[in-house]
C-alpha cells in the first residue's frame, strides 16, 4: 500500500511518502516543509517532488493522512484542504490525526506522562497530553512539564496507517481549540 502523508499545521511542517510493511509504515522519503513562505506552494512542491523522485503518480497511492492540527489556522486549512481534494479526485482512502497526538507519540508509553507544547500566540499553548492511558489536548497559558518533539514523518505515517487499519474514522475537519484573529475582531467568537 502506497501512503502519502502531510502536516501543515506548524511552522516545521511534514510531508512523507511510504509503503505498508504489516501493521507498520515504511518512509521511504520525507520532507520538512518551511511554512512560513507559501504554505500552499510549498506543500504541492513537497508533494510533486516526493512522487516525480520515487517515479510514482497520485493515481498509484492507496492512502492519504493529513494532521488536522491545532496549530496555525491558515497551515492546518491548506493542509486539510489539499487532502479532501486529492482524495476525492484521486478517489482515496483518507484519515486525519491530531497532530498534537503525533508529536507525543515517541512518548506515549503505558503508565508514563508526557506532555508537549506548541505556540499558539497571544501567549497561549496548544497542550497535548498522555497519563500513561488517554491522550488529551487543550489551549494552556503554560508549558509547563512540556516537552519539544519534532514532527516527524515516519511518526505521523505510521499514526495514520493505524488510524487507517482500525478503521478509525475521524472527521476530516480541523482542529481548532480557540476562534481565531479575525473572529474575536468581529465579535462572531468570544
Amino acid at each position: 500500500m502506497n501512503i502519502l502523508v502531510w502536516d501543515t499545521s506548524s511552522t516545521d511542517g511534514v510531508v512523507a511518502l511510504g509503503v505498508s510493511q504489516g501493521k507498520t509504515f515504511q518512509c521511504l522519503e520525507s520532507m520538512t516543509l518551511s511554512v512560513l513562505a507559501s504554505r500552499a506552494e510549498g506543500l504541492l512542491w513537497a508533494i510533486d517532488t516526493l512522487l516525480t523522485r520515487r517515479g510514482m503518480t497520485l493515481q498509484e497511492l492507496d492512502l492519504l493522512g493529513v494532521g488536522l492540527g491545532p496549530g496555525s489556522f491558515t497551515g492546518i486549512r491548506i493542509g486539510v484542504t489539499t487532502a479532501k481534494i486529492f482524495a476525492r479526485f484521486g478517489g482515496m482512502p483518507l484519515v486525519g490525526v491530531s497532530s498534537l497526538e503525533v508529536l507525543l507519540r515517541p512518548a506515549c508509553l503505558p503508565h508514563q506522562v508526557a506532555r508537549v507544547a506548541v505556540p499558539a500566540c497571544r501567549g497561549e499553548f496548544f497542550v497535548g497530553s498522555w497519563d500513561g492511558e488517554y491522550y488529551d489536548e487543550c489551549l494552556s497559558t503554560s508549558q509547563d512539564g512540556a516537552t519539544a518533539f519534532k514532527m516527524s514523518g515516519d511518526v505521523l505515517g505510521q499514526v495514520c496507517y493505524e488510524q487507517f487499519m482500525h478503521g478509525k474514522k475521524e472527521a476530516i475537519r480541523p482542529r481548532y481549540l480557540r476562534a481565531s484573529h479575525a473572529e474575536i475582531k468581529r465579535g462572531i467568537v468570544c
